[in-house]
């Protein structure tokens, strides 16, 4: 094996690393993961599940997602079938995300369940890291 595969193979991993780690960090409310997942700022686009295309801080991210899965008692991301391409210092993966949503109620459904792929734009950071700087979900059900 060369030294330029092994290179190539090493970026790869951790690149889909980064973006298990957003699902991960989200599950097990691990704020400072999450953080760290991101570079600053990162572009968020959940246009396909009717949040706007902006531009956030990744302190803005982690409050958002704090809030926003407040109510909920857990949640589950399953990120698979990761598709990576990497070009100098950037890369992008996509990979299908199925995401389980629960809420112990009395009015119906415990839980809600969405599926897609995430899009993820990465740049390397310093020689080791990777950081997301570009995020997007397609709600394909």
């Amino acid at each position: 094996m060369t030294e330029d595969l092994l290179a190539k193979l090493t970026d790869r991993a951790k690149i889909i690393e980064v973006v298990n780690q957003y699902g991960l960090a989200i599950d097990l409310r691990n704020w400072e993961l999450l953080h760290n997942v991101f570079a600053n700022p990162v572009e968020v686009d959940y246009s396909s599940i009717g949040i706007p295309v902006a531009s956030f801080q990744p302190e803005e991210m982690v409050n958002a997602a704090r809030q926003d899965l407040s109510g909920l008692k857990a949640t589950q991301h399953q990120i698979t079938n990761h598709v990576v391409e990497i070009s100098d210092d950037t890369a992008i993966c996509v990979a299908h995300v199925s995401a389980m949503h629960f809420l112990p109620n009395d009015q119906g459904d415990n839980t809600f369940e969405m599926g897609g792929y995430y899009t993820a734009g990465l740049i390397r950071i310093g020689l080791e890291n990777q950081a997301m700087e570009v995020c997007s979900a397609l709600d394909s059900w």
